[in-house]
């Protein structure tokens, strides 16, 4: 049991992160299609919940 998931396994965890797009430029992104959490090597977003980050260097 994981405290993201009702009963949908199975499902990785994981609701937000940080992540590159194919471009390369990174992204905040939150609620992937589940059941592709965020903890997954690669997932499904909806670009609607995702954020440009802007790197410093």
């Amino acid at each position: 049991m994981h405290y993201s998931s009702e009963v949908n396994f199975p499902m990785v965890a994981g609701i937000d992160g940080v992540g590159s797009l194919q471009d390369g430029s990174r992204v905040y992104f939150a609620l992937p299609v589940s059941p592709f959490g965020s903890l997954a090597e690669q997932t499904i977003v909806n670009e609607k919940l995702t954020v440009r980050l802007l790197l410093r260097r």
